[in-house]
């Protein structure tokens, strides 16, 4: 159960900043990319955080949990 974290905290963080830039290019403004570093930053630091939970959890390194 605690490996969903480890999966579900890598994909979030990458939605989260993919979120933001296609959001910029969309618009083609940097003043979109300036407002929306905050959610690309904010939700990569989430997920690291909700992975960092499960490998605790789980007890594992890194290298471990992703086999």
């Amino acid at each position: 159960r605690l490996r969903v974290y480890v999966n579900f905290g890598t994909k979030l963080g990458l939605l989260g900043t993919v979120y933001g830039l296609v959001g910029a290019l969309l618009t083609g403004g940097v003043a979109t990319l300036v407002d929306n570093l905050g959610v690309m930053f904010g939700t990569t630091l989430f997920g690291l955080l909700v992975e960092l939970v499960g490998f605790v959890g789980l007890g594992l390194s890194p290298a471990t949990a992703r086999s």
